[in-house]
């Protein structure tokens, strides 16, 4: 539940930089490795990009996050060895859609607490 509750905590950061400032702030390097928690476990973004591409936009946000919330939920990296070849992180979760999403989510994402790895 905690990893849920931080990737809640960034897309409601997204929003504000998006959506919430006088103009979009957008970060253009997010990944896991810039989401660090505070001592009372909140997520805090870090390590912005600046640029001044007018051509930029706050789609790549929005699909590094979908990106974070894969790896969060199948708790694998796109440069996983099972990722190799013709085979991305993207495409082997859609496929894997299709088939049966539990068999990608994170047992301890479904579990009761007591019950988790």
């Amino acid at each position: 539940m905690q990893r849920l509750s931080i990737m809640i905590d960034v897309a409601y950061a997204l929003e504000y930089l998006h959506h919430g400032c006088s103009f979009p702030v957008i970060h253009r390097d997010l990944k896991p490795s810039n989401v660090l928690l505070d001592e009372d476990m909140v997520s805090n973004l870090r390590d912005f990009e600046y640029g001044r591409d007018r051509f930029v936009s706050t789609k790549c946000d929005v699909y590094s996050y979908g990106i974070i919330l894969m790896e969060t939920f199948i708790r694998r990296k796109p440069n996983d060895e099972m990722f190799k070849g013709d085979v991305r992180l993207k495409q082997w979760v859609s496929n894997s859609l299709l088939e049966a999403v539990m068999n990608i989510v994170d047992v301890n994402l479904i579990t009761p607490t007591e019950n988790r790895l």
